[in-house]
């Protein structure tokens, strides 16, 4: 237990610190060396929506997960940063629509309050698999696994988006 808070100035708010969580930084070269100097094909991956999550598509707030969306999303975001390792590939998305399934989720719509608006939004998780080749399924697990730290959809700079993937 802790008595720690943050003071925000913005809307004078006071939040409480639960509790406290040291997680070591990473770098892509350590992600994609993860799963493709491994001899493992992962093909289950439970994503948890931790923080509310939307996409903006034709300018409207999407409030329901689409894997193309959080696919795009997390390879958009993959070539903006990596410039070393390009996953540059006008088939990946396509190729990981063809062979990525929802298979459970147990989700929640919710409001994300910015300013005065609402945004629609979600949370809770998913459960998706893999049934493409070996190649395709580190791929996959590559952006998933970098979405943990950029985080998937729209508004990510202002804490939506955010996510824990568990890949097995």
């Amino acid at each position: 237990d802790t008595d720690e808070t943050i003071n925000l100035n913005y809307n004078n708010i006071k939040i409480k610190i639960l509790s406290k969580e040291i997680t070591s930084l990473t770098n892509y070269k350590n992600i994609t060396d993860k799963f493709f100097l491994s001899d493992e094909t992962k093909r289950f991956s439970n994503i948890v929506f931790l923080t509310p999550t939307t996409y903006k598509v034709n300018k409207k707030f999407i409030f329901f997960p689409n894997l193309d969306n959080i696919f795009i999303s997390a390879y958009n975001k993959w070539n903006e940063y990596c410039e070393n390792i390009s996953l540059e590939d006008s088939n990946i998305i396509s190729d990981i629509s063809k062979n990525v399934n929802i298979i459970k989720y147990n989700l929640r719509s919710v409001k994300f309050s910015m300013e005065g608006a609402k945004i629609n939004s979600f949370m809770g998780n998913i459960v998706i698999y893999c049934s493409g080749n070996k190649s395709l399924v580190n791929i996959c697990n590559i952006l998933l696994e970098f979405s943990k730290y950029s985080g998937i959809g729209a508004k990510t700079s202002i804490s939506m988006g955010g996510v824990n993937i568990e890949i097995n």
